[in-house]
């Protein structure tokens, strides 16, 4: 059985553009991966950056606080270097280690 002469040049060309279609898309593919992989790093560093900008706005007002406000530098000295008053004493409760008697 004899293709026509336009048969056969038709499916060369359906063949061709099979092929190119095929290595185009393995070409194409790993790019397409890339990129996504690309886009989610992205996301995350812009997610990672509001984040250390909301804590960079919160460092700046505390800043500002203890510069202008004697309550915020007493708050800190109380909570964070555990100091007290003239008439005050600080007592300090810790739990018992497991294992250990009272």
């Amino acid at each position: 059985m004899s293709l026509k002469k336009e048969t056969r040049a038709t499916l060369w060309w359906l063949l061709f553009i099979v092929i190119a279609a095929v290595m185009t898309g393995l070409f194409l593919y790993p790019r397409y991966q890339l990129l996504r992989e690309n886009q989610r790093k992205l996301r995350r560093q812009q997610e990672q950056l509001a984040r250390k900008k909301g804590e960079r706005v919160k460092l700046r007002d505390d800043v500002e606080a203890l510069k202008t406000s004697p309550e915020a530098v007493e708050r800190v000295a109380r909570e964070k270097y555990q100091m007290a008053g003239a008439d005050e004493t600080i007592l300090v409760y810790t739990a018992p280690r497991p294992g250990e008697e009272k």
